[in-house]
């Protein structure tokens, strides 16, 4: 990715352990400065997977005949940062998240139209899981 001075990008970097332990890394920035590359340090520490069990359905009204599709994502952290859950447009207004565990999730969609233009994030809404 190239950007021009004065711009900014948001990278997200997803831990999915599959096991318990603690795990690190490193995230490198390159750039044509003079202390490149940038490393950041990054760890995690996973858990075993617990069974999931839960499920949430969304629904929403649909969007004008601009619209082909919807972007719905999902955080475990009100405001985001959001994870897009469907890997293409979905043209249905409603989405099912399955594979959820006990906590609290938040969602917000976005909209698609014709042209690729992706809107803003719809107002939040969460699903709690006891």
């Amino acid at each position: 990715m190239t950007l021009a001075p004065q711009q900014s990008v948001t990278a997200s970097v997803n831990f999915a352990p599959t096991a318990s332990g603690s795990a690190t890394g490193t995230l490198s920035v390159v750039s044509n400065a003079s202390d490149s590359p940038l490393p950041i340090a990054l760890s995690g520490n996973g858990t075993s997977p617990q069974a999931a069990a839960y499920s949430v359905l969304l629904n929403w009204s649909a969007g004008t005949s601009q619209v082909v599709g919807y972007n719905v994502y999902r955080s475990s952290v009100s405001g985001g940062p959001y994870t897009k859950l469907n890997a293409t447009v979905d043209p249905y207004a409603s989405y099912t998240d399955s594979g959820l565990t006990t906590g609290t999730d938040y969602y917000v969609v976005t909209s698609v139209e014709v042209n690729g233009i992706e809107s803003a994030y719809s107002n939040q809404t969460d699903a709690v899981i006891p």
